[in-house]
């Protein structure tokens, strides 16, 4: 859209100064049929009603003006914005013409007298549509001719430029009684004024992108890439651009830059929000088009997942035809490849936009910290890049969150830890909302594991810890298109263990651990198991978390030959279960119980195999001597080796009954004895169906 040299009114003045005269002479000839003592807010009397209206043929304009006058959008230049709007919109003389009639009261109150005036009612100062066909017509049969721009499929209605309402308090009436209202947003535009139209304010933002970003927020080579395209840019080929991330903030960065580049605002859309109610959406849709185009705005509507689901919906066709009709430039933005329709004149560009990656985050951890005065240890900042895969707006969010601790007086000793705290904050909120977050309270030195698994755990940590070096220095990620993040399997007996060391992986990386119940997310139900685990693993991808799938049995099972479609669709739901491990760049792990159930086809897809076996008696004795906390009182002469040898049980059996013999104590007033552990022994053997003998408790006391 060309700039405009003039200011608005300077543009509307010489067309102003037209129809100030053509309601001169309406004013004149209203005059000469109106008792002098007549007045215009009441009903003339019958003998004034013969003279004046009954002596004119039906249809005729009252007043006739426009008999001998130049029309005011004589006056209009193309270049104006009202002749931009004309053009645009391919709007005639007349139309023009109303639109100013429409517009003058939003410049001065005294054309709202004016009309009330020569509508003979002090309540009309909105100009009706027989108003407007009485100045601009000059007689009957033009009269008629002119209502069918008044049509809801001509220009002025079909793009809401104006907008018809029944005066009130009359419900119905005719066409010529409907009074006239300019669209807010035209009126915005003519007079030069911002905003956004208030039906659209809930699910749109206009950014006055006047700023470039900083070069911490944008990678070099996106910011290259964003200057190759608007320079490609022209008004007769405006962008069709379709961003293909599952990073919103990077979406917004690379929406916001282009606009700057086109010196031009960003008007961004959430589609999720305005499909929330599908029966406005073509009217608001359409909308959205003509606003963009007012305000010279980039157009980007996000996230498209939802339309694409179905590309041969109605609500798809609106879009494409948004695509098709609007001559400004739009960015789609989606995480599935973008689906065409059956329109092959869009154009559309997809431009693949991945996250910032590890360089990219250590340059910008860097330069915030140094603006924020705050000093870390480049090991550290090399950790913080590589376990979170943080946005440049939630790195310096983390990073203030944490200058704002040390405000309050936090050691410096502590930054590293809050650095860390504040990058988990950052992501994961999603993911609470289908998911359970476990606060990681164990160590390794809560552990009791034979040394093999042991040093599983310790490679597993190793994996995550230098998968940079691995795959990017190092170049593995050239070679793999799947299988970079790391996935394992825990099994093994319950209480042996599992959960805890995922635990202690989680807090030795200082991550955050969500676990899922995978027997809640399976359904009986086709389709929906994979719907479940889209939306989690979607989740997943932002919030650098470790992923706890528990309950494996529920899903994994031994696959035999398939005799339904049910047997069949289980292998698909186990399949892309699987796939989407592979392909998630974290912590990914499977706990079950049995491992005799799952295929080998299955288990050869994973990368740790970690069993999980019931605790020898040195490891029991660790357990029975580790699982008392420092605060609490506690015999001292109780034999822990003995408790061992005599009760062959798991680490979760003893936590519970540690937790029931520290009740009875504490019931009692007193310490922990061996009297109060015998009791809890009791219990947890009645609970789990198992007989015990007075005998096994001979060599306790």
């Amino acid at each position: 859209m060309p700039s405009h040299s003039k200011s608005p009114l300077d543009e509307l003045l010489p067309a102003l100064h037209l129809l100030d005269g053509l309601l001169d002479r309406s004013l004149e000839l209203a005059e000469t049929l109106h008792s002098s003592g007549e007045k215009a807010a009441t009903l003339p009397n019958s003998g004034s009603l013969r003279q004046t209206e009954l002596a004119l043929p039906p249809g005729y304009p009252r007043y006739s003006p426009a008999q001998s006058t130049e029309m005011p959008s004589s006056q209009i230049q193309p270049a104006s914005r009202l002749g931009l709007l004309q053009q645009q919109f391919g709007l005639s003389a007349f139309d023009l013409d109303g639109i100013l009639i429409a517009l003058a009261p939003e410049l001065d109150r005294r054309y709202e007298q004016i009309y009330a005036y020569l509508q003979q009612d002090g309540r009309s100062v909105r100009p009706s549509v027989n108003l407007v066909l009485n100045l601009l017509c000059t007689d009957a049969g033009e009269k008629l001719q002119r209502r069918s721009l008044f049509a809801p499929t001509a220009p002025l209605l079909h793009h809401d430029l104006l907008h018809l309402s029944p005066p009130q308090p009359t419900n119905h009436s005719s066409l010529l009684a409907q009074e006239i209202s300019l669209d807010p947003a035209i009126a915005r535009y003519l007079l030069n004024e911002t905003g956004l139209d208030a039906d659209l304010s809930s699910s749109c933002s206009l950014i006055l992108a006047t700023m470039p970003l900083e070069p911490t927020n944008l990678p070099a080579s996106l910011g290259q890439q964003i200057g190759a395209i608007a320079q490609s840019s022209s008004p007769t080929h405006p962008l069709r651009l379709y961003l293909q991330s599952t990073d919103a903030v990077t979406t917004q960065q690379f929406a916001q830059e282009l606009a700057h580049q086109l010196n031009c605002p960003l008007l961004t859309v959430d589609l999720n929000v305005l499909l929330q109610q599908p029966e406005q959406f073509r009217q608001r849709l359409r909308r959205l088009g003509r606003d963009a185009w007012l305000q010279n705005t980039v157009l980007c509507l996000h996230p498209v997942d939802s339309l694409h689901q179905d590309t041969t919906s109605y609500l798809y066709s609106l879009l494409i035809n948004l695509l098709t009709e609007t001559n400004t430039p739009i960015i789609v933005a989606g995480r599935q490849p973008w689906q065409p329709s059956n329109d092959h004149s869009l154009g559309m560009v997809t431009i693949p936009l991945a996250a910032p990656d590890f360089s990219d985050r250590c340059t910008c951890w860097k330069a915030h910290l140094a603006a924020a005065g705050l000093a870390v240890e480049p090991s550290t900042i090399a950790d913080l890049a590589d376990r979170f895969r943080l946005t440049s707006t939630q790195i310096q969010d983390a990073i203030a969150t944490t200058q704002n601790q040390r405000a309050y007086g936090l050691e410096s000793a502590l930054i590293e830890a809050v650095l860390f705290q504040s990058a988990r904050n950052q992501s994961g909120h999603h993911l609470n909302r289908l998911t359970q977050p476990i606060q990681p309270r164990y160590d390794w030195s809560d552990l009791a594991l034979p040394a093999v698994q042991f040093e599983q755990l310790r490679e597993i940590c190793l994996h995550l810890q230098h998968r940079h070096t691995v795959f990017e220095t190092w170049g593995f990620d050239r070679k793999l298109s799947l299988g970079k993040g790391v996935n394992a399997l825990f099994a093994g007996p319950s209480g042996t263990g599992k959960t805890m060391a995922a635990e202690v992986i989680a807090k030795s990386l200082q991550l955050d651990l969500y676990r899922i119940d995978l027997s809640q997310v399976v359904s009986k139900y086709i389709g929906e198991t994979e719907k479940n685990l889209s939306q989690i693993f979607t989740a997943a991808a932002s919030a650098n978390a470790i992923l706890l799938f528990d309950e494996a049995d529920s899903l994994f099972g031994k696959r035999t030959e398939i005799k339904d479609s049910h047997d069949r669709y289980a292998n698909i739901e186990v399949g892309y279960l699987l796939q989407q491990m592979e392909a998630y760049e974290g912590l990914a792990i499977l706990t079950t119980n049995l491992k005799s159930n799952l295929d080998e086809a299955f288990i050869r897809r994973l990368r740790f195999i970690v069993d999980f076996p019931l605790p020898s008696i040195q490891e029991r004795s660790r357990i029975w001597q580790n699982i008392w906390p420092q605060s609490l009182p506690l015999d001292s002469e109780i034999n822990w080796s003995v408790l061992a040898k005599q009760f062959d049980v798991t680490g979760g059996n003893i936590r519970n009954i540690a937790l029931a013999a520290a009740f009875l104590a504490a019931s009692k007033k007193d310490k922990v004895t061996i009297f109060h552990i015998q009791q809890a022994i009791c219990r947890e053997y009645q609970k789990m169906g198992k007989p015990i003998m007075n005998e096994a408790f001979e060599y306790l006391s």
